[in-house]
């Protein structure tokens, strides 16, 4: 999902007095970046719930996560990362002149990834990023993205770099379990999006715990 943390500098505002001026809540980007960790931060498992129907066939439907230690805000938070699904086979490599029928199925392949991986988000602007502790992730799954979203119970991605239309960059949607709350703000912030069958993943959630307990 230069493998080296996203260094984010802030630029400082000096702040002008005010009288009887009622403090407010914190800006919305800090507000993003708390309650995310607080997500991360969750004993847990996370599962991938919805995606952008722009990248459907270049992402595996059956994503979890648990958790392995809280390391720091500056040092993210390490937990396990499981993926099982079918991608197209050219994902993340070169875009090529279509020789064959635009209407004949993309040829897909099977990936499986079980990797134990780094989380961090900015300081400052409301990013996340995924690093892997060993090997390699499958492409563009070590890209930053943007933070649309983060509650208590889910948290929205968007797509920091995309091969497909820059206006409407593909998100996805991560929580604890399918909740309706979440979908329809996916949904008003990021338009239609594929659902997650978390039961055809619960073989995930069980590999998953063993790995984490190892």
């Amino acid at each position: 999902m230069l493998l080296l943390p996203l260094l984010i500098v802030g630029i400082g505002v000096c702040p002008t007095e005010s009288k009887n001026v009622p403090e407010g809540k914190p800006p919305k980007n800090m507000r993003l970046i708390r309650s995310a960790r607080k997500f991360l931060n969750s004993n847990q498992s996370i599962h991938l719930l919805m995606y952008s129907e722009s990248i459907k066939g270049e992402i595996p439907e059956c994503i979890s996560s648990q958790l392995l230690s809280i390391n720091g805000e500056d040092e993210g938070v390490s937990r396990t990362l499981e993926a099982d699904g079918n991608i197209t086979w050219d994902f993340g490599k070169p875009l090529k002149p279509v020789k064959t029928s635009p209407t004949k199925p993309p040829k897909m392949i099977t990936i499986s990834v079980r990797a134990n991986v780094t989380i961090y988000v900015g300081n400052v602007y409301p990013s996340l990023q995924v690093v892997p502790d060993k090997d390699p992730l499958p492409p563009f799954w070590t890209d930053v993205q943007m933070i649309r979203h983060a509650a208590v119970k889910c948290i929205i991605l968007e797509a920091g770099s995309y091969n497909g239309d820059l206006n409407k960059p593909p998100c996805t949607l991560w929580g604890y379990n399918n909740e309706d709350k979440c979908k329809n703000k996916f949904k008003k912030l990021c338009g239609n999006g594929v659902p997650v069958n978390l039961s055809d993943c619960e073989h995930l959630e069980e590999k998953g715990e063993s790995q984490a307990n190892c």
